[in-house]
């Protein structure tokens, strides 16, 4: 369980670092803005999934869930290299 939580910790932290819709949790802004993609980012990292499956995932939640069409794919690559260094 301490393992599981600290990893929630870290997908969370790295999510506000991205910070892809700018609401800056580290400057006041909330920090729990993205709760809703830690817990599946979790199970996906404790099931072992693939670097693409964890691509379609994020790709998915940023366009479907927060409705945003262009994003940095650079951000986007940086954030997703250090989610798959978390498995």
């Amino acid at each position: 369980m301490e393992k599981h939580q600290e990893k929630v910790k870290q997908v969370n932290s790295i999510l506000n670092e991205w910070d892809f819709i700018g609401v800056f949790p580290g400057e006041g802004g909330p920090t729990d803005e993205y709760n809703c993609m830690v817990g599946p980012l979790v199970t996906l990292l404790e099931k072992k999934a693939g670097r693409d499956e964890i691509r379609t995932y994020l790709d998915q939640e940023l366009t479907e869930h927060f409705g945003i069409e262009q994003y940095s794919k650079a951000d986007f690559e940086k954030a997703l290299d250090k989610l798959v260094a978390l498995q």
